[in-house]
């Protein structure tokens, strides 16, 4: 076991280009008060690292019904964490589909908004005073939709935020509890 670590350290350093000619022991001195202990460290190393029959594991083994449980916590996490994603994505079309729509209606409004007030300053202009105030008063109530229509649309947002927290905290709260399970598993006797 020691001639392997010793040519492999030797393929190593001759890859190297390192003179490993001067590291070999010399055939004079075999044996040393400084290479006692390196023996003796080696042999407790080995006992450490080989077990002393095949059939004594050196490491406790899984019961077979531990490994399944194991891997159903698994499949069971990954199955939550996609279902995190696809709720994810659906929330994140709601908030797409929900500022295409906050912006349709704000363009549409704010056009009709131009309209009328282009319509007012060229009524005042011409001197039509009715239809300038009437111009004025439609002016007034689509503004007052675009206000409405904007608080509307802050309420859905915060809505939208509100969902997606609860995603969160489900998902945070099922992760806890497969982890959980899975030490459990892992600490039961």
């Amino acid at each position: 076991m020691l001639t392997n670590f010793s040519s492999s350290s030797y393929c190593r350093a001759s890859f190297s280009g390192r003179n490993v000619v001067n590291r070999l022991p010399k055939p004079d001195r075999y044996v040393t008060a400084q290479s006692v202990p390196q023996f003796f460290a080696a042999i407790a190393a080995s006992v450490l690292f080989v077990s002393t029959s095949p059939s004594t594991p050196m490491v406790p083994q899984l019961q077979e019904e531990d490994v399944e449980e194991i891997l159903a916590d698994k499949q069971l996490e990954y199955i939550l964490q996609q279902q995190d994603i696809v709720k994810k994505a659906q929330i994140e079309a709601r908030r797409q589909e929900l500022k295409i729509k906050i912006t349709s209606v704000e363009t549409a409004l704010s056009q009709k908004i131009t309209e009328e007030r282009a319509g007012a300053v060229s009524a005042k202009a011409k001197g039509e005073e009715n239809k300038y105030k009437e111009l004025e008063a439609r002016t007034a109530e689509l503004e007052e939709q675009v206000a409405k229509f904007r608080s509307a649309a802050a309420k859905a947002g915060s809505q939208l935020d509100r969902v997606e927290m609860l995603e969160r905290a489900r998902t945070a709260a099922g992760q806890q509890a497969i982890r959980k399970a899975l030490s459990s598993v892992m600490s039961a006797p």
